[in-house]
């Protein structure tokens, strides 16, 4: 699939009036906040964004997001490759007050309440999202990790099997129930 870099502004108004959509490459080297917690700044995020309205006529953002992100594996500290997929559904409103008054069987939306100053800031909302796909505690599966790792964790398991004074009652207790 390809697409264009990602444009420098956006001017999300413009894009909620043309129900726009922008399909583009965004680096990540643009999202700091975001790269902090991978280790490195390489690749690229697929952006498909779409700028619409919903049945009541509040903005909608929608898309996907997609990138391929290195963590660090905090049970081996090896680097552990993640394909990262976001799928967005926001309602976005101009006040805190429009949020406010939701009915209750909306309450469960996800909404953003945009600075009238500012704007949208779409970076900050895909950096955002992005950020909560990221797993709280990044880990191979325990087979997967280091070599190493698996060696001091059975060598550990062994050592604390032999070194239990009560392996042998339990062995014993074993034997017995057998019988």
């Amino acid at each position: 699939m390809s697409s264009d870099p990602f444009p420098e502004h956006l001017d999300a108004v413009r894009l909620f009036a043309r129900n726009g959509s922008i399909v583009a490459s965004l680096p990540l080297g643009r999202l700091p906040r975001f790269t902090e917690h991978l280790l490195d700044s390489e690749g690229q995020v697929a952006v498909a964004l779409h700028f619409g309205h919903d049945e009541e006529e509040r903005q909608h953002l929608s898309g996907t997001l997609r990138v391929e992100v290195r963590l660090r594996c905090q049970r081996c500290m090896e680097p552990l490759p993640l394909a990262l997929e976001c799928e967005l559904d926001l309602l976005v409103f101009d006040s805190e007050a429009e949020l406010q008054a939701l009915p209750d069987e909306e309450d469960a939306l996800d909404a953003l309440v945009v600075d009238s100053e500012r704007g949208l800031d779409v970076l900050a909302v895909i950096e955002d999202e992005l950020l909560l796909s990221l797993p709280l505690v990044p880990m191979h599966p325990a087979s997967d990790c280091s070599e190493t790792l698996n060696a001091y964790q059975r060598k550990q398991e062994e050592s604390q099997e032999r070194s239990n004074p009560f392996a042998v009652l339990a062995s014993l207790k074993r034997e017995n129930d057998s019988h």
